[in-house]
């Protein structure tokens, strides 16, 4: 554009206008070149991009640049470890598969039998841990079930008073530990074995009660004058004036909502239903809750 263009343009037109020969232009573009302002406007600029490149190189890579360090020696220095790093698993791919053709189909079956015989070693072990861990289970089902049975049958026994609470509930905690190695469950039903590894029988020839048991092994502190003996056992949870009564005694081996649940359902009471909830609300601030 002309002089004359560009007056008749400015003439034309609105607002305010600046004329610049070509080289009065030049020069006004090395002088704003050479101002702070351009100078600070770009070296900020210059800055965002060198920080938005070390963040991307050090997701990347998981190495952080060090504040000592500039830009291009960094992502130079990043390259470069990528690049060996990508050169050596080339190199061991190269060599594992060199290796594999190489074998014979002799070693290449004995290399399986290896590894073979480690699962199964593998298997045994945790075959072996989960048989160990369910004997465990059943063991302490089995003895919840024996110390809930002796607890109920506690409820017919009238202890001395002259005997200290302390002393009385240790003998009765070693008479239950006792007995409890003599229990044993068959057809569902609560037995005691002796020593002959055969069920103990009463003179009716019926196998002994929990009961019997207990109170034979607690006679030094039940009072025979104050027993109950053969008392009917209530039921865990009966109805009475239109309230629910919860009639059974949490034995000390309950510890957890799982044991209390366990229980619950030895003692004749049925997951989810209405008695086994009120049961389960009677004592549940009693007990540790694991999941």
């Amino acid at each position: 554009m002309t002089k004359e263009e560009a007056l008749k343009k400015i003439e034309s037109g609105d607002g305010d206008f600046l004329v610049f020969t070509e080289t009065e232009h030049k020069e006004f573009l090395n002088n704003l070149k050479e101002s702070d302002i351009f100078k600070q406007q770009i070296d900020t600029r210059v800055s965002e991009i060198y920080k938005q490149i070390d963040a991307d190189v050090s997701s990347i890579t998981g190495e952080k640049k060090p504040a000592s360090e500039k830009t291009y020696d960094y992502v130079k220095n990043q390259l470069t470890v990528l690049k060996t790093q990508a050169d050596e698993l080339a190199t061991k791919n190269t060599e594992l598969q060199k290796a594999v053709e190489d074998k014979s189909n002799d070693e290449a079956f004995t290399l399986m039998k290896k590894e073979l015989d480690q699962v199964k070693r593998t298997h045994q072990e945790k075959l072996t841990e989960w048989k160990a861990e369910r004997e465990t289970m059943q063991t302490d089902t089995v003895k919840m079930r024996v110390n809930n049975a002796l607890d109920q049958s506690m409820m017919g026994l009238k202890f001395k008073t002259d005997i200290p609470e302390d002393a009385r509930n240790a003998m009765i905690q070693i008479a239950k530990e006792d007995i409890n190695r003599s229990a044993k469950f068959i057809n569902d039903k609560l037995v005691f074995i002796d020593e002959n590894g055969e069920v103990r029988l009463d003179e009716m020839m019926r196998p002994l009660s929990a009961q019997t048991i207990l109170e034979t092994r607690l006679k030094s502190i039940v009072d025979p004058g104050r027993s109950a003996t053969g008392v009917d056992i209530p039921d865990p949870v009966t109805k009475k004036d239109g309230k629910t009564i919860v009639n059974l005694t949490l034995p000390d081996s309950v510890k957890t909502n799982v044991d209390l649940s366990n229980f619950l359902s030895e003692s004749g009471l049925k997951r989810g239903n209405e008695d086994y909830n009120a049961a389960y609300e009677k004592y549940r601030d009693k007990v540790k809750v694991i999941t």
